[in-house]
């Protein structure tokens, strides 16, 4: 017999971001054998992962305030953590708690045709928030769009936005408001994406 191959491994990199960058903070990725790869994100938020290849990847990192945001990457390449991304996985887990499908990744993962059909749902619900802050919600792909936690572009976004998702064993619900704590805006998770690319 012979030894077996080395594993390739691929780069993961990202902004995670709550509108403040989220510093020093782990982020963990999980590839399709349940592999993970860790980085620390810098005082931008900005990470570099590692991580044996096996697409698609699941992302996951946890705030100062103890809240985890997720993400998701088909490929080797960008895959920025934030609540856009966050909330994007929700719609494609049908409201299941992400906790349970990043422990389960080897077993069952989301598809690139799901997870992209979902930012369009967030991007949809968020249209009038992105318009307002300079950003086009048919375009701009919260997964992957270039952005700094500086308080422009997408970042403003989620500055002008609190997500707080609240799970039972089996089911999420979210709640987005401004940072006053007014509605933001009332999730409709069949609202239309035609205009959304």
């Amino acid at each position: 017999g012979g030894s077996a191959p080395a594993a390739t491994t691929v780069q993961l990199t990202g902004v995670a971001a709550t509108g403040a960058a989220i510093a020093n903070a782990t982020v963990t990725a999980t590839n399709v054998r349940g592999e993970k790869a860790t980085a620390t994100t810098n005082a931008a938020g900005n990470f570099t992962i590692n991580i044996a290849d096996g697409a698609p990847f699941v992302l996951s990192v946890s705030d100062s305030a103890g809240k985890t945001w997720y993400s998701y990457a088909q490929a080797a390449g960008v895959a920025n953590v934030n609540p856009m991304t966050t909330l994007a996985l929700l719609q494609a887990n049908g409201n299941k708690p992400l906790a349970d499908l990043a422990a389960g990744w080897s077993g069952k993962q989301l598809t690139a045709t799901q997870v992209l059909d979902a930012a369009k749902v967030v991007n949809a619900n968020l249209s009038s928030v992105m318009q307002g802050k300079g950003i086009n919600p048919a375009s701009a792909n919260p997964f992957n769009v270039s952005f700094s936690a500086n308080g422009t572009g997408l970042d403003a976004v989620l500055d002008a936005m609190r997500v707080n998702i609240s799970c039972s064993a089996t089911s999420c619900s979210e709640t987005i408001t401004s940072p006053a704590g007014a509605t933001l805006v009332s999730w409709n998770a069949n609202i239309s994406t035609s205009s959304i690319a």
